[in-house]
């Protein structure tokens, strides 16, 4: 005779959250191209407690597969030839929820899961300890323990497959630079690009500056540079009208001050170097946002353009969704990281730096960039805009900090503030900066 195991039941209900999982399916709904393969690596279809659940996100799954995207027309097509209430679906975005919690929505889901498949599974192994010899039980409860297991291992394919491409992609950065070539666009920078092999897709460039510093000249820059060598490039000018934007890159390429365009004080000379200038900007693939200041916005913008770089001047202006500082900048710090990847383009985030990096309280080994400490963590090249605007205020010390591909380094370069044109510096103006930078220790 067998007995049947006696376990302990709790409330006699397995855990499981059916208002964490509507909440889950809502943001997926609300921001769905950002979301989803995110959601993805950790949440499968079986997963979710409630059948309903299960049935809408493999609906959803199959939308992703299939388009790429997600809207009300190929919602309810789909949903109606696969049985899914979309209209009850559609309920759950009146309900409360935060779209940049999806992520911890997901993994608290994916515990609960485990939770109820390790229930389960001591029920069975019970049972087997019953009914088999103890090496047949051993070898049943090892089994089901490593199923089990296995989907804890899923969250790591990703973390082996991104260990394999920083090794590939260092190798690849030491052979571009024994030969001389470029990864990625260049920066029209030589310390820059002799550090980083050019702006590279599925990379991510945090630049901080204190106020000033020239943060937005070199976001002008680096945009028209890349453009000019072919790159599709999407500039979110969070801080400036796109007008200002454009009047810097008009004003580079012209050699005409900025405040000659602004006043309309321009020779002759200076109008047909204008038009000109206009002329070769027309003809870029460049664009400049100016009112897409939310993530989910920006986001928005990158899937439907698919632009190849990406320049945000500057983090911190990015609007926060009701979340405080730091819980809104170490979101979209984390965000811009996965939307380089997603993707496959290059993005380059300006940042402020903080007050106590301002003043000298920060070590050494602290970059400082303001609100949270993930503008330091997440990005593959950080980089500190230094200018000594009493002194030398047309010389912009480039300091890398970080480069997780790459050397780290120090260098100067000269910034013409009136037209916004950076260019190597010249010898005696190279004197000046390391003189300066010796009395201001960084050297």
């Amino acid at each position: 005779m067998v007995r049947t195991p006696v376990l302990y039941k709790g409330d006699g209900n397995p855990p499981y959250d059916h208002e964490l999982e509507k909440a889950l399916l809502a943001c997926l709904l609300v921001d769905f191209g950002t979301l989803y393969p995110q959601i993805e690596r950790v949440i499968a279809p079986d997963d979710f407690h409630s059948e309903l659940h299960a049935d809408a996100y493999k609906l959803l799954r199959r939308l992703y597969e299939r388009y790429g995207r997600l809207d009300i027309v190929l919602l309810l097509s789909e949903g109606k030839d696969s049985g899914v209430k979309v209209d009850t679906l559609v309920e759950y975005m009146s309900g409360p929820f935060f779209t940049y919690h999806a992520p911890f929505y997901a993994q608290k889901l994916f515990d609960l899961a485990q939770r109820r498949r390790l229930i389960a599974i001591a029920g069975q192994q019970a049972q087997a300890g019953y009914e088999l010899p103890a090496p047949e039980a051993l070898e049943a409860a090892e089994a089901m323990l490593a199923g089990v297991i296995a989907r804890e291992g899923r969250l790591e394919d990703g973390r082996i497959g991104s260990v394999l491409a920083d090794i590939r992609m260092d190798t690849e950065t030491a052979q571009a630079h024994a030969e001389g070539h470029m990864l990625g666009w260049s920066t029209g920078l030589a310390c820059y690009d002799n550090w980083t092999s050019g702006l590279r897709r599925k990379q991510l460039h945090m630049i901080g500056g204190y106020a000033g510093t020239g943060k937005s000249h070199l976001c002008a820059h680096l945009g028209l540079t890349a453009a000019k060598q072919g790159a599709k490039v999407a500039i979110f000018s969070c801080e400036m009208a796109a007008t200002s934007m454009a009047q810097r890159m008009v004003s580079a390429l012209a050699g005409i001050e900025r405040r000659h365009l602004y006043a309309g004080m321009l020779t002759d000379d200076e109008l047909q170097a204008r038009t000109h200038a206009e002329g070769q900007m027309s003809a870029l693939a460049l664009r400049i946002y100016e009112k897409n200041r939310s993530w989910p916005l920006i986001a928005s913008a990158v899937r439907e353009w698919r632009p190849d770089l990406v320049l945000v001047d500057y983090v911190q202006k990015i609007a926060s969704g009701g979340m405080d500082e730091y819980e809104a900048v170490t979101h979209h710090s984390g965000a811009l990281q996965d939307l380089a990847v997603q993707q496959n383009c290059c993005v380059v985030a300006f940042s402020q730096m903080s007050n106590e990096a301002a003043s000298g309280r920060l070590g050494g080994d602290v970059i400082g960039f303001k609100s949270s400490g993930a503008l330091a963590a997440d990005p593959d090249v950080a980089v500190v805009l230094l200018r000594n605007k009493d002194k030398e205020p047309n010389i912009l010390t480039v300091w890398c900090r970080k480069n997780r591909h790459g050397p780290e380094g120090m260098d100067g370069v000269w910034l013409d503030l009136a037209t916004s044109r950076f260019r190597e510096m010249h010898e005696i103006e190279r004197q000046w900066w390391k003189q300066d930078r010796r009395i201001g220790g960084k050297e």
